[in-house]
């Protein structure tokens, strides 16, 4: 028996135990929680755009903490548990306790300033020992060790070593600094989708066919959240291309 005047306490206490038990039942089901997700820039050009509805739509409880990192950032982030999921550029140099799968290829394009004679190669097409005498806007070792490697190793296969003159992080200073005059420099392909006044990106014709770079999805390879699992098949269902999945 309750007596009447406890009768809104008590309805309201019922009330707030039934929320509660939904919403332990949302996260044992990986429908709510908190999900903190770190991304490159060049995630922001495409994916994200597209990603976040979807999510929104089909995580309606989940609650979202965005953070743009660098690649090496993120692998720290996922190790050390501050992350749930990352969006970085592959290949990853070291991917320990880390489980990365590729979204979508790419390749790597030549940015060189509108009014130099490289800008007027033929189609925008140019093999990259074309440029091989020219000044270089190369990124920090330090921080995006994976992407300098990867575009070191490039030049090395067009058969030369590049003439470093800056160093820059973000896609956007890096074609500053191109239009700028200051240099030529290797850009992922997907830059092209926001060209900058002053800057050509070219094609490069002699990328060899198993040279590529691209993003991927990366996540801690034990004792994921049923919310990490489930944004993760979303991720791979929704977002990864056909290309990728065929050679998965």
């Amino acid at each position: 028996f309750v007596p009447p005047l406890m009768l809104p306490d008590a309805r309201a206490a019922i009330f707030h135990a039934q929320q509660c038990k939904l919403k332990a039942q949302e996260v044992l089901q990986g429908l709510s929680g908190l999900m903190r997700i770190g991304f490159i820039g060049t995630a922001t050009h495409q994916l994200l755009p597209k990603l976040i509805p979807g999510l929104r739509s089909n995580f309606p409880q989940m609650e979202m903490e965005l953070m743009e990192m660098t690649s090496l950032e993120i692998l720290e982030g996922l190790r050390a548990r501050h992350l749930d999921l990352g969006f970085l550029r592959f290949p990853i140099l070291d991917s320990l306790a880390l489980t990365v799968m590729p979204l979508e290829r790419d390749d790597f394009v030549l940015a060189v300033g509108s009014k130099t004679a490289l800008a007027s190669a033929p189609g925008q097409r140019i093999a990259l020992t074309e440029a091989a005498q020219e000044s270089f806007i190369f990124y920090p070792q330090q921080r995006v060790p994976s992407l300098c490697a990867m575009a070191r190793l490039r030049c090395e296969m067009s058969g030369f070593t590049p003439h470093v003159v800056q160093e820059a992080m973000q896609v956007h200073t890096i074609l500053s600094l191109v239009a700028s005059g200051i240099g030529v420099a290797l850009v992922a392909g997907v830059a092209r989708q926001h060209a900058m006044a002053g800057v050509v990106c070219l094609e490069l014709t002699d990328t060899p066919p198993q040279f590529c770079i691209g993003l991927a999805v990366a996540v801690a390879s034990q004792q994921r959240s049923n919310l990490a699992e489930g944004v993760l098949a979303h991720v791979l269902q929704h977002h990864q291309t056909p290309e990728v999945q065929l050679r998965s």
